[in-house]
């Protein structure tokens, strides 16, 4: 009897020692977590980190300390630690969406604009966010556009700007190319109706972009080896082509014009130098060179019309052009085909 007493009270014990256990778990990380919204919320990043770091060690399931964590790692900058901690939140917690949102708030103070919009579009898919915050980020996806788009201009060159622009027609242009000719590939010198006619040295250079859609077709050469989806180049050379429908209205000045205010633009917005001069030029043609931020960047062009359409040769350069290249390049423009 005596040894049954002393087995009951063993368990009771250990009933005990187990509750209390639980109890003094939850209330640490209660503590903990109380302490570190407090020092969040007076600004104290770093005390708020120290507590929220100690809750996780007794609730590593809290998707808000994860959250809270993560943003005060954000706030000091700590952008590494930032995103440590919340995509451990998302593994965790996937379909919630606040760690989405803290993510692009990150990629977007950084101008990693493609990434933020990626988190901010997730979020909004999600059902867990409410109808009202999902009208707020779908606004905020629009001004992180905006923002992208002024950002680019201003810290572009003009052909970056411009590689910029084409690139994001082409992706536009995805649906209207399905169903028509196959796209050239993007190495292939002889693929396309407006390739091959300028003469380039095929042992130097290749074809680094092609664009082709119902109005126009687009294709730009570099130096072999020269990454030009991420501008870096040296030297480019693109012959763009406009069907007579699309350019009929515009005359071969209307449309240069046109497409030198954009270049003028990205100087105006750079606050860099911008200066054009025409070489030479009749109704139906016209060559000119311009120069951008006191020689950083340089282009020798040609703009024909005919009843094939418009054509734009260009020849663009970082750095100056020399009087031999500007020479040798004027007799390549001038000799481009036109078909």
């Amino acid at each position: 009897m005596r040894n049954l007493h002393r087995i009951f009270f063993s368990l009771l014990l250990c009933a005990f020692v187990i509750l209390q256990s639980g109890c003094t778990q939850s209330l640490s990380f209660k503590f903990e977590y109380d302490k570190g919204l407090k020092a969040y919320n007076e600004k104290d990043y770093d005390t708020a980190i120290t507590s929220f770091t100690n809750a996780l060690k007794y609730n590593p399931d809290s998707y808000s300390t994860y959250c809270l964590l993560g943003t005060s790692y954000g706030y000091k900058n700590e952008t590494k630690e930032a995103h440590k901690v919340l995509t451990e939140a998302l593994r965790k917690y996937p379909d919630e969406w606040n760690a989405y949102i803290f993510l692009g708030d990150l990629e977007r103070s950084a101008k990693n604009f493609d990434a933020a919009l990626e988190y901010y579009e997730k979020a909004v898919q999600l059902e867990s966010m409410p109808a009202d915050t999902k009208v707020y980020y779908q606004n905020v996806i629009q001004d992180v556009k905006k923002e992208e788009n002024k950002y680019n201009l201003i810290n572009a060159e003009p052909q970056k700007a411009r590689l910029a622009k084409l690139l994001e027609e082409k992706k536009n242009s995805r649906k209207e190319i399905q169903g028509t000719a196959k796209q050239p590939a993007a190495n292939d010198a002889q693929s396309s109706d407006v390739d091959d006619v300028v003469q380039l040295d095929w042992t130097v250079w290749e074809n680094a972009l092609t664009i082709t859609n119902t109005s126009m077709s687009l294709l730009q050469y570099s130096k072999k080896g020269e990454d030009v989806k991420n501008y870096q180049w040296t030297e480019l050379v693109t012959i763009q082509h406009y069907t007579p429908e699309y350019i009929k209205e515009k005359s071969v000045s209307e449309y240069l014009n046109s497409h030198i205010k954009q270049i003028q633009d990205v100087a105006k917005n750079a606050q860099k130098t911008f200066t054009k001069t025409v070489i030479s030029e009749s109704p139906n043609e016209i060559i000119y060179e311009w120069s951008f931020d006191g020689g950083s960047e340089s282009e020798i062009a040609r703009v024909v019309k005919n009843e094939k359409g418009l054509y734009h040769f260009h020849y663009a350069k970082k750095g100056i052009v020399a009087p031999d290249e500007k020479s040798k390049w004027l007799s390549v423009l001038k000799n481009a085909k036109t078909k």
